[in-house]
């Protein structure tokens, strides 16, 4: 499994599946996007390295599939 299916794996994992309060959960998730690269959002510090790991694995993911 690649790092970025991993990630999300089990951040999916961690969120969704046990979690006992499905409907919630799935309109955070929807929302997940937004509430991630909205850069004018404030953000704590946790919230910023975890942001600054999933751009660097978004960043190897794609640099894999460019490259020739």
């Amino acid at each position: 499994m690649t790092q970025i299916k991993e990630y999300f794996y089990f951040f999916y994992y961690e969120i969704f599946y046990k979690s006992q309060d499905k409907k919630n959960i799935l309109s955070k998730l929807n929302n997940l996007g937004d509430l991630s690269f909205n850069y004018h959002r404030l953000k704590s510090r946790s919230d910023i390295d975890v942001l600054i790991e999933l751009y660097k694995l978004l960043d190897k993911s794609l640099n894999k599939k460019v490259k020739t």
